[in-house]
Order: structure tokens, then sequence, then C-alpha cells
């Protein structure tokens, strides 16, 4: 089958003037006075029908230009494209909308300028308005409209009508998290009915759930093209070596770190951490700084580090998972449990790290979207709800921990965790953990006897039905007729 999307090395050049007035000059002299600026270089991408495709990298790196050349507003330099049917695209928030005009107007003037007809329109009026929720202000001026509102607007109006390639490119960035689950679903169907859509988004964990395959762009070339979880970790890990390179405050050694020789054990840290007993444990949400710890180096010596005030530590690669499972009440690796019963999640990964108190968590993700449930080493609570802390010294080698539910009521679903391991109480994101491990030991649960639409399913005991007054006076309510067989039945 011949694909939607065919693009073959493609390439998009700017002309850059160190001065406005080299372009009259190059005009007049008929002499080059500028260089080229190179948006998009030899890229080459074949996409089926039916495939959603997200589309990440860091600003400047040619996604948007991509798009305009595919939704032909923009003229490439060098290579082809083909695309096959009527392609719709929302690049920019408000395209063809006026602001002194009504939602009711714009409808209008911004679906004949996305190309579709005055019946088109008209027959598509209802669903629009409809769709967009906006029925209430619809007749109101858009510029009484949220940027929120006037996404919803424009999402209604460019997909109001079936097309064969949609192009998204940040347009629901503004909208609620209602809103753009709806405009999800409805790609999704599309998507399913033979479509193709395009997306760019800043918002991975979004293009994870909606896309089946993610490109990466950077500078204009294509890094990476496949599984969506793959593609974004390694975004991910980019993103995070570019943060720790351009931090303000990088992570730095500490003043007269201490040194051995290869050949020398190791050493402990300059202040051994003390026993859990002897230091009282600050309670959730008291700041506390991390500290400082010790880094083995490849050469076998120890470099002090200060984590106080969370660095951005993980591009570092101090820590590493190497294994992540799920075991049952047997202590049997499994992928499938059912809903209440045991059991354990194991992890083990490589530290090069020695660090007192440190934190080690996982958050369990619903494969739906939402986060389900959290548990640290210092925030854990016992089966009557108290605090069931347990300490945790990082030390360097290959670690293993264990995080055990005693019954695991999750709902019937497939669920993913997330792993993390923290220097200490600060935090503010993955990129100043030591270790931060997404989509990790997918399994699914099980309820064979009744499936409900839930991610907890709490342990609870019902009582017998109790008759605690009679019934109402006969002259309060209306007595049923009841049928000659009921009344043979009926208590004297």
């Amino acid at each position: 089958m011949k694909p939607a999307v065919r693009i073959a090395g493609l390439c998009k050049s700017y002309p850059v003037y160190d001065r406005p007035a080299d372009a009259l000059l190059e005009a007049l002299l008929r002499r080059p006075r500028h260089r080229l600026h190179r948006a998009l270089h030899d890229v080459s991408l074949e996409i089926p029908r039916g495939q959603r495709v997200g589309i990440i990298g860091p600003n400047g790196a040619g996604k948007s230009t991509l798009l305009k050349i595919l939704a032909g507003t923009l003229d490439h330099t060098a290579g082809s494209f083909e695309l096959c049917g009527r392609v719709r695209a929302i690049l920019e928030l408000g395209t063809g909308f006026h602001e002194e005009c009504s939602g009711r107007e714009n409808i209008v003037m911004g679906g004949l300028c996305l190309g579709y007809s005055r019946r088109e329109l008209t027959e598509s009026l209802d669903w629009v308005i409809d769709f967009s929720e906006l029925r209430p202000v619809i007749d109101r001026p858009l510029r009484t409209y949220s940027s929120g509102m006037k996404s919803r607007l424009m999402f209604a109006t460019a997909f109001c009508r079936p097309a064969e390639v949609l192009i998204v490119d940040e347009a629901l960035a503004t909208g609620d998290g209602a809103f753009v689950r709806k405009c999800t679903q409805h790609i999704v169907a599309l998507c399913n009915g033979g479509a193709t859509a395009l997306v760019v988004s800043h918002n991975l964990y979004f293009l994870e759930r909606l896309c089946d395959r993610v490109v990466y762009l950077r500078d204009g070339r294509v890094l990476a093209d496949g599984d969506p979880l793959a593609v974004c970790k390694r975004y991910e890990e980019d993103l995070g070596r570019a943060f720790a390179g351009d931090s303000d405050a990088p992570l730095q050694p500490a003043a007269g770190p201490a040194v051995v020789t290869a050949s020398a054990p190791p050493a402990p840290p300059a202040a051994p951490p003390p026993s859990v007993h002897d230091e009282p444990r600050l309670p959730p949400g008291r700041a506390a700084a991390n500290g400082k710890g010790l880094l083995l180096q490849p050469d076998g010596s120890w470099q002090e580090l200060d984590f106080s005030g969370a660095p951005p530590v993980r591009a570092l690669g101090l820590c590493r998972l190497l294994d992540a499972r799920l075991l049952d009440a047997r202590g049997q690796s499994v992928t499938v449990l059912r809903t209440g019963e045991p059991a354990r999640f194991r992890f083990t990964f490589e530290s090069r790290v020695r660090k007192a108190d440190a934190h080690v968590g996982i958050m369990i993700w619903s494969e739906r979207g939402p986060h389900v449930a959290t548990t640290t080493n210092v925030c854990a609570l016992d089966a009557a709800g108290r605090p069931d802390t347990n300490r945790i010294d990082l030390v360097e080698g290959v670690l293993q921990v264990e995080v055990a539910f005693p019954a695991l009521r999750l709902g019937a679903g497939r669920y993913w965790l997330k792993f993390g391991v923290n220097a200490g109480w600060e935090h503010y994101s993955d990129d100043d953990q030591l270790l931060a491990e997404q989509r990790t030991c997918p399994f699914a649960v099980l309820r064979e006897d009744h499936v409900q639409d839930v991610y907890w399913e709490p342990e609870s005991r019902w009582s017998a039905l109790v008759r605690v007054a009679g019934p109402p006076p006969t002259s309060a309510v209306a007595q049923p007729a009841l049928s000659a067989a009921a009344r043979a039945t009926e208590p004297a």
C-alpha cells in the first residue's frame, strides 16, 4: 500500500544577513553577502496510513519548519515530499481568526482559510460548537476568549471534516486536561479510520500515550525514529546532559576531596552517617539540605560532592538501573497479578556513589495515563496508616532493593513503574535525581469476578442489611400495586 507521507532528502535553508542593508547590497551588486542557515538537512521519512507520529526536539530543531513544508505554507530548498489525500493542519493559534468577530463568524472565516467550502462549514457548524463546548459564548467576540477557548475553537474547526493527513503543531499546549483528552480521542478515532497524524509537542508523556512512533529532530537532522518510549528517553537524556552542561551552578567537587589510590580499600565518607536511631528524621515537607557524598572515580579515587541545592546530577550517570521485576507470593518473577494478591517489586541498580540517607521510590502509572500511587523509603505507611520509614545509605557497587505490598489492591488494567533514586529531601525535577527510570517493569492486574473502571480496590467489609424502622404511613407514600403472586407471598 502506498504510504500516506513520503519524504526524501528534504532540505530547507534560510539566508542570514549580518545587517539589513546587506540584503539590498546583495541585490544591487549581485554578490552574496549572506550565510546559509540549514533548518532541515536531508530529512527522509516514510509514514504508512493510519499511523500516529510524534515529532520532538529542542527549540530550533526544525520541527515546525518540517510541518509548514508538508502543509504547503513554506517552500523547501531541496529534496521532495508527497502526501496522499486531503491535508488538515493547525500550525499556529489564530490562523484566519479575527479578534473582533464572534466565535460563530470565526468558524466560517477560519474554516475558509483552512480550505473548507462554505457548504461544508454550514453542515459542520453545530458539530464544531458542540465539540468545542463553547455554545454559551459562541456569539461573543473572540477577544473575550481565553487562549484555551481559542485553542478549542480552532481545533474543532480544523478537524470538523474527515481528512487523510492531520498536522498539529503544539495547538493543544494551552488546552485543559479534559479537552486534550477529548482531542486525543478524536485524533485516535480518525487514525483508526485510516487518517495519518503528525503531532509536534514538548509534552513527551502525551506523545508516548498518543503516538505509534516518534521522530527526534535536532539541528535539522533525524537523530532517532522508532518506539515512542525509547526515542523520548533518548531525548530526555540529551536534555539532561545539556541542562547539566549549561547550568549556572554546575556540580563541582567540594574543597579538599578525599582521595585514595586504586589499590587501597574504599575510603569511608568524610562524616560517617550516624545510626538511624541516633539521628532524628525530619518529617515530610521539612526543608533539609541533601548534604555531601562520595563519588567513585574510574581510577579508583574518591571525589567528595555536595548534593545540597539539588544540582543536575542525573546526566552524570552515577547510578544505572540493571533490572526491575515483579515477584509474586512465592518469589517467582511474573508479569500478571490478581487484584489483592501480595507482590514485591525488586530493583537492581549500579552505583558509583556513597551517600548517607538517600531516598529511593517508585511511582505506579496506569497505561491509560493517570499517576496512581507513590511510595518511597521515607514516606511509606504501614497497614494502619502510620509512617513506616526505612533508612537507606547508598554505597558503591551493584545494589538491590525491594518494596513489598502485602495486598496490591490495584484495579484491573495495565500498569508500569517509574523508579528513582535521590540524594535526599531536596528534589525538584528528574534532572536532580541520581536515577530516574521511566516506564519500567510493565505488568497487568486481573480481576475475574467483576471489572470496574477504577485504579484502587480498597479492602472493605459490608454488613448485613438491618431494618432499623418500619415502613412509612400509607398516607405518606403511594403503595405500588401488587400482583396476585406477590399478594400470595406478602407477610400477614
